[in-house]
């Protein structure tokens, strides 16, 4: 969108067209997206925000994180849409009150599963029969929502140990190691997890976490640690995920590494993000690091990545389009 648009409403309206518009344009339907990512920069228009969504997805729409970022001061939302021109997803979509799983605080759904991998939508400690927050501790939303995790997954014939990456968004970076310490309790002992800092999440909560599962058992590869980074790598079947945590001298190096690894591993590219501590760095440094590479990125500024980091690269691939 032009940043001469201003307000929410205004930029995510004017970013979903253009999304609309390129789908279309490459002949892929809307219905084709399995997971969005919207990043806002206040969390009190999260209504507007499903409000404007709710016009671009009908019936089993796409299972979706929304956390609210750092952004420049035009800024208002970011979107990042996953889609798979040939294969369909299928869809858990819980839409009324239960005591199993919450239902979804807005137009997404819970879980959408390609093959046998799941992305389950980002989850905070509701209590299902309430839809209230557990209580305002991060440690007891934390067990909520590993509760209500659970309970999504053997919906789907899976587990939490079948998880082969997490991603746990905290409002305050300092109970990164309170919250890795019980998520190591229940997860596999090599799972990828990464904690990024975020401004806010829905309801008030201070944690979300968000998940790629899969109904076999993933395949941790290694964990790879260099002087300025270290390279974290799992696959399931028809998924192949690498995590580069980075310090500002090992950008390059690191993520070279990790682009030749899932190059050489014959998948299509599907995701390349980088979050990056919007308090150490830029957009632009990492972009000078990395232009000889010559690769799109997405990039989400954070207050805070894992470890104390400067940025974590992320990619994903799956099994080639055929």
């Amino acid at each position: 969108f032009s940043l001469d648009e201003k307000g929410l409403k205004q930029q995510f309206s004017s970013t979903m067209s253009k999304i609309t518009n390129l789908f279309q344009s490459n002949g892929v339907d809307l219905k084709q997206i399995f997971f969005v990512f919207v990043y806002i920069k206040d969390m009190n228009l999260f209504a507007e925000m499903n409000g404007e969504y709710l016009k671009f997805f009908g019936l089993n729409p796409p299972s979706r994180a929304c956390v609210s970022i750092p952004m420049d001061s035009e800024c208002e939302v970011m979107i990042e849409c996953f889609y798979h021109p040939k294969k369909s997803s299928s869809t858990l979509h819980v839409q009324s009150i239960s005591s199993w799983a919450p239902a979804c605080i807005g137009p997404y759904s819970q879980a959408k599963t390609i093959d046998q991998d799941i992305f389950l939508a980002g989850q905070i400690g509701l209590v299902p029969r309430s839809m209230q927050l557990v209580s305002n501790d991060t440690i007891e939303q934390l067990n909520q929502i590993l509760s209500n995790t659970s309970e999504v997954l053997q919906a789907l014939r899976s587990n939490l140990k079948k998880i082969a990456c997490w991603t746990v968004y905290l409002t305050n970076m300092n109970e990164q190691e309170s919250t890795r310490q019980i998520i190591s309790q229940v997860c596999s002992k090599d799972s990828l997890i990464k904690f990024i800092g975020v401004v806010s999440l829905p309801k008030g909560s201070t944690i979300e976490i968000q998940v790629i599962a899969s109904t076999e058992d993933p395949t941790f590869n290694s964990i790879e640690s260099r002087k300025l980074y270290s390279v974290h790598k799992t696959n399931t079947d028809g998924l192949e995920i690498v995590q580069t945590v980075v310090q500002s001298d090992g950008i390059e190096e690191g993520l070279r590494e990790s682009y030749e690894w899932i190059a050489s591993r014959g998948k299509g590219m599907v995701s390349f993000r980088c979050y990056y501590d919007a308090n150490k760095t830029s957009e632009e440094k990492i972009l000078d690091c990395i232009s000889s590479l010559q690769l799109n990125v997405s990039f989400v500024p954070c207050n805070g990545t894992s470890d104390n980091s400067v940025a974590i690269f992320e990619l994903i691939s799956m099994d080639q389009l055929d």
